[in-house]
């Protein structure tokens, strides 16, 4: 498909028939020459060749200023945007497009302004800018209802729920999705239809509604392959693998990826591969093969650095000093999160950097470096916070809680547990919740309280069953096994 438009947009000539050329040449000389530029950018930007697609917007852009027209000038520094908005440049993306939104101010082009708004927004809830983010999409949102533009007002409900979504608001994530879903069932849009179902599998899957997850996203599934969309499919399938992935059936979940993997291949879609290599590396990981995962995040980053994607760069990093650190290199370890967290604070990416702080803090926790872990435990929890992102306030108040335990300090550990076991309860955090309930079993077994850390085991593994997180069992039963052995000795 990509092929045919490269001839109809550019006049190409490859191995056709004589049938095809001439028809094709005549077409294709009727566009404006700055319109080929565009919509072969266009097609390049879809398929991830992001620096092509970048010159050619360039030239565009350069024949729209020449002829005058702001109009075209303002729409390829929008596009332009998005290319380094893609890539992770955002104050790049946010100079191009506020130089977009002042033409498209200027010129009344109401329907621009919403689009570029938007843009801008997700920028913001990229960054963890939760509330900057909501002010620019209900700013969109005002306009496109003032222009009755329905499929704009759906786009912008569906970020809206998103952003409620990260923050662990799941009723009004899922208030905002429904609203957006029938107004793409009124429009007939099948595309939308799915994409917002998808956003409510994802948060059956958030709250450990595996099988809830699994049978929205089969509906999912379904419609993209009605509609013959293969990205659609692909990120269906890379869906379904995240579900067989978290519960432990990492066959099923790599052959989900593999086949998620060979459409991006064609498609040549390299951020998609990207992420679905990531997932896989993922897998090898916690197998413990920590050379094969070495080499996909290796490969992950190789592609990003090429696509000049700051924000995969910084999670591959990310990814890769874990490794080190379950290996116990903690000098290396450090290195790369260090140089995670430098691209992430020139990215403003508020979410990766607490993120990286708290890995950071575990580490210095392994050391027995306590009051610097949690100075660093205290900074990620400060900016979960902020983001209102209760699983990564959860996280750390678990990790608070282990440290309290180390140090032999029940008290203040019990605190921080059922803190953190509260938070999870809500977000209906299935794994999270029986982490920490083995953790406070734990402590129960350290103050010799054996019926309560018998009972904590037990309700651990009872979870870890229903989710089939097949590592988790064998840990937990382990658990069960020791304590019903030490009872039998009292």
């Amino acid at each position: 498909m990509i092929r045919i438009w490269w001839l109809i947009t550019c006049g190409v000539h490859l191995d056709l028939s004589e049938d095809w050329k001439d028809p094709i040449d005549q077409w294709a000389h009727r566009i404006d020459l700055p319109l080929r530029f565009v919509i072969v950018a266009f097609l390049l930007h879809t398929i991830g060749e992001l620096g092509e697609a970048s010159r050619l917007y360039n030239q565009a852009k350069d024949h729209f200023e020449k002829l005058g027209d702001q109009s075209g000038t303002a729409k390829t520094e929008h596009q332009l945007g998005m290319i380094e908005q893609r890539k992770g440049n955002y104050e790049e993306a946010i100079r191009l497009y506020d130089q977009s939104l002042e033409i498209k101010r200027k010129l009344g082009n109401q329907s621009g302004i919403a689009s570029t708004l938007h843009q801008l927004g997700m920028i913001e809830q990229r960054k963890g800018n939760y509330d900057e983010a909501s002010k620019l999409y209900n700013e969109s949102l005002e306009i496109n209802r003032k222009l009755g533009d329905q499929s704009g007002i759906a786009s912008t409900l569906h970020q809206l729920g998103m952003i409620e979504q990260r923050k662990g608001n799941y009723d009004e994530a899922s208030k905002l999705y429904n609203e957006s879903l029938e107004i793409e069932r009124k429009l007939g849009d099948p595309s939308g239809i799915a994409s917002t179902l998808g956003q409510l599998g994802y948060i059956e899957y958030s709250k450990g509604n595996y099988d809830g997850a699994r049978r929205q996203y089969n509906d999912v599934k379904a419609i993209f392959e009605k509609l013959g969309d293969q990205p659609g499919i692909s990120r269906t399938l890379h869906q379904l693998g995240m579900i067989e992935q978290d519960t432990g059936n990492y066959d099923e979940a790599i052959r989900r990826y593999d086949e998620s993997l060979e459409i991006k291949r064609k498609l040549g879609d390299q951020p998609g591969i990207s992420r679905t290599l990531h997932q896989l590396g993922m897998i090898e990981q916690r197998k413990g093969n920590y050379d094969e995962a070495s080499k996909l995040y290796n490969e992950i980053l190789e592609i990003n650095r090429k696509l000049g994607n700051q924000s995969g760069i910084a999670s591959s990093l990310h990814q890769l000093g874990m490794i080190e650190q379950e290996k116990g290199n903690y000098d290396e370890a450090e290195r790369l999160y260090n140089e995670s967290l430098e691209i992430e604070r020139k990215l403003g990416d508020q979410s990766g950097i607490a993120s990286t702080l708290h890995n950071l803090g575990m580490i210095e926790q392994d050391k027995g470096n306590y009051d610097e872990a949690k100075k660093l435990y205290d900074q990620s929890l400060e900016i979960e916070r902020k983001l209102g992102n209760q699983s990564g306030i959860a996280s750390s108040l678990h990790q608070l809680g282990t440290m309290e335990l180390q140090k032999i300090r029940y008290y203040e550990a019990i605190i921080l547990y059922n803190e953190s076991l509260e938070i999870k309860r809500k977000l209906g955090d299935q794994t999270g919740i029986a982490s920490t309930l083995g953790r406070l079993g734990r402590l129960a077994e350290s103050q010799k309280d054996l019926t309560a850390a018998e009972k904590y085991y037990k309700e651990a593994n009872q979870i870890f069953e229903k989710l089939g997180e097949k590592p988790h069992i064998e840990l937990s039963k382990k658990d069960l096994e020791r304590i019903r052995q030490l009872k039998e000795k009292t």
